[in-house]
């Protein structure tokens, strides 16, 4: 279950239940996210002329204890040297959880799709994506899908990353139950012709 609460509530959870959480800086608030057993918690903070007296006790409080993710809102640009920089905190499990750690990283000149099967009576939770590609004239694009028919046939967008010899990484949360034939489909395209580098990455947990 995923529910959105106030910063009082959040630091409730911070303090009496031990939650695990993490925070990205978006460009005008903080998007808090926490952990417990099946449940998740997101509480939004905001910044600038919009800030609260809640701003002043996340950043005087409780900032220095927490995770930072990158965000869609940060990219890292590459060079000659190093064609793709990409920098990912890992997602955060609670306890009991099994890690889920997607990555592919290759050359491609045409779709190309990396699949993972959900296992059968787990609920899998997705909480990032991360995806980069080498500079070409058109760029590309590296997709999430849920695959409910296992087979690419009527799938449904989880979501999208264009980029273009820069990176970027979302903070989602995105939850799928298994049986065994449903897949999580990770598609990374080549606009315009020629082969690339391109490189995605989904994290989470079951």
């Amino acid at each position: 279950m995923f529910r959105t609460v106030g910063w009082l509530q959040f630091r409730d959870l911070i303090d009496t239940k031990s939650i695990q959480w993490q925070y990205a800086t978006r460009d005008s608030y903080y998007e808090l996210t926490g952990y417990q057993g099946p449940e998740a918690y997101q509480c939004n903070i905001a910044r600038g002329t919009d800030a609260t007296s809640d701003l002043t006790d996340f950043e005087t409080n409780y900032k220095a204890g927490a995770t930072p993710i990158l965000t869609n809102d940060t990219k890292v640009v590459n060079n000659i040297t190093n064609p793709i920089s990409i920098v990912q905190v890992p997602a955060v499990v609670p306890g009991g959880g099994t890690k889920v750690s997607q990555p592919i990283y290759s050359s491609i000149s045409n779709d190309t799709d990396t699949t993972y099967t959900i296992p059968t009576g787990e609920t899998l939770v997705i909480q990032s994506f991360c995806g980069g590609c080498e500079f070409k004239s058109q760029g590309s694009a590296i997709e999430l899908w849920y695959d409910s028919a296992g087979n690419g046939v009527g799938m449904t967008i989880v979501d999208v990353i264009h980029t273009n010899g820069s990176s970027e990484q979302h903070s989602i949360y995105a939850q799928f139950e298994g049986n065994g034939t449903r897949k999580i489909r990770m598609r990374r395209r080549a606009y315009g012709g020629g082969s690339r580098e391109v490189f995605g990455r989904w994290e989470g947990y079951y």
